[in-house]
């Protein structure tokens, strides 16, 4: 058998696709002299909670930042349990750790990859405070299968780190009452370099991660800018440093313009492989959920 040739330099796994747009904007925005969170920051939430259909969206330094902050508006305590797939990027887990709570990993669904809402039924236990399913390479979960799981006293935080986009029974991640957090790393559908974003529908959630994201004082930069006299805040809680900077939201506003085509284009890639190594013994293919 003649073998197949082979390519001179490296297929990289994922490479993001950044335009004149994002270069604008960015070179505008090192201009303005307004660099650190601001006018572009406060665009780029609005315009991402509108698109997934969110209440707030509160733009995170990462994807890592915005699970932080989506297990602390949960008062997690020493004993707490979060019930975590057990396939998954080490921060779904790890931030929950960080807090004090004790991590259960449920299986997963050997097709699709995704947390089996069967086997967090048999893990929820009285400590259990919250579910964390991860919309897996961009398929999502069933929300409805986790929901009915988990019961109304434990909540579902939804690790959307590589689905933003994606689509749950005809509307999208973000938009069915749950915290879902997101990821805007380079290898993601959507970058602005690092970065990331929280949404939540939740008033009281929302106004809180927003003084625990910038060190807990009641007002950022944005907010001290144009008063009269000099800036006045309060430190209300302590809090960590986890702000995005308008230099990266300058990029993601137009990163979120284009994200339907970016879809679009990773779909083709997808199924061109999933066709051409359907016939292939020894390589098992992800499935889609029904």
């Amino acid at each position: 058998m003649t073998p197949s040739p082979r390519r001179a330099a490296f297929l990289p796994f994922s490479r993001p696709s950044i335009g004149d747009e994002e270069v604008r904007e960015v070179t505008d925005c090192l201009r303005s002299g307004w660099i650190t969170t601001g006018p572009r920051t406060a665009q780029f939430e609005k315009d991402f909670a509108a698109y997934v259909g969110a209440r707030h969206a509160l733009a995170l330094s990462s994807g890592t930042a915005a699970l932080h902050c989506a297990y602390w508006a949960l008062d997690l305590r020493p004993g707490d349990e979060v019930i975590c797939p057990s396939l998954t990027w080490p921060a779904t887990a790890s931030m929950a750790l960080a807090l004090g709570a004790r991590i259960v990993f449920a299986d997963i669904d050997r097709a699709t990859r995704l947390i089996d809402p069967r086997d967090v039924a048999r893990r929820i236990t009285a400590r259990t405070r919250a579910v964390a399913p991860v919309h897996f390479a961009g398929v999502p979960a069933d929300l409805d299968a986790l929901r009915a799981a988990a019961g109304p006293r434990v909540a579902i935080i939804e690790d959307a780190a590589h689905a933003v986009g994606t689509e749950y029974k005809g509307r999208r991640i973000g938009s069915h009452g749950n915290p879902a957090i997101y990821s805007f790393h380079p290898i993601k559908d959507m970058t602005t370099g690092e970065g990331g974003m929280l949404t939540t529908d939740d008033d009281r959630t929302a106004e809180r991660v927003k003084l625990f994201k910038f060190h807990g004082v009641s007002r950022d930069a944005w907010k001290a800018y144009g008063s009269a006299g000099a800036a006045h805040y309060d430190t209300v809680l302590p809090g960590f440093k986890y702000n995005l900077t308008d230099i990266a939201s300058a990029m993601g506003i137009h990163q979120l313009r284009k994200l339907d085509g970016f879809i679009e284009r990773r779909r083709r890639i997808a199924e061109r492989y999933l066709r051409d190594l359907g016939g292939v013994r020894g390589i098992e293919l992800p499935a889609a959920p029904p």
